[in-house]
């Protein structure tokens, strides 16, 4: 009886750990094929993102773009590599790689992600990314995935909470802080769609094995008489 009440709660716990508000990806294809309408902007000047930087308003809201500790907006920049143009941080008017990019929205997104560039493997860099959510806010880590300077790691998440906005650095650390080593952000995708609620299985899971658990009792009884 203790064993089938054990492997009872040890499944519940499985299907509670299933349970989650928050898909984390590192792979962009996974995350335009999981995530529903996404929209992307590469910041290319040729696709309309404009020169002198300006907030992101094509998607029904506002996406404001500023940079920690320095100027009021974030500067393009062409990083090459296949990449062509991202963004990062400035300061005195000029590009300053070296501050966070801030991303703020003006209504509930749900789910964002983006390439981070200009990270390498030797020595070891981090992209470091704060997202708040409405409840509060969580950091990710990601590094460079091989050698190759011209790739780079994808960060992205969908949520059926919302998100309020992020904020991205480079350091030689996962927990280093900001202004320590230079980081640009490409590819920068949003949705405004939230993620499917997941439904509550472990209780009525939970209620299947305790069900069972009685039965046996039962049986278990009328044997004994």
């Amino acid at each position: 009886m203790r064993r089938l009440l054990f492997g009872v709660m040890l499944v519940a716990a499985v299907a509670a750990r299933a349970d989650a508000a928050v898909v984390e990806f590192s792979d962009r294809a996974v995350f335009s094929a999981t995530v529903a309408g996404v929209v992307t902007f590469d910041f290319e000047t040729g696709s309309g993102f404009p020169l002198a930087p300006a907030p992101l308003d094509t998607i029904g809201a506002t996406i404001d773009l500023s940079t920690s500790g320095g100027d009021s907006v974030v500067r393009l920049q062409n990083y090459g590599n296949g990449f062509g143009q991202a963004i990062g941080g400035s300061s005195g008017g000029g590009i300053d790689n070296f501050l966070p990019v801030v991303i703020t929205f003006s209504a509930p997104y749900f789910a964002v992600g983006f390439d981070d560039l200009d990270l390498t493997q030797f020595p070891s860099e981090y992209a470091i990314i704060d997202v708040v959510f409405a409840s509060g806010s969580v950091t990710y880590v990601r590094t460079d995935p091989d050698s190759a300077f011209d790739t780079a790691p994808f960060f992205g998440v969908w949520s059926d909470e919302p998100i309020i906005g992020l904020r991205v650095w480079s350091a030689d650390t996962p927990t280093g802080p900001p202004n320590t080593r230079a980081n640009l952000i490409d590819n920068f995708a949003v949705s405004r769609i939230a993620a499917p609620v997941p439904e509550p299985g472990t209780l009525s899971l939970l209620g299947v094995g305790l069900v069972a658990l009685a039965r046996r009792r039962r049986r278990q009884g009328s044997a004994r008489h």
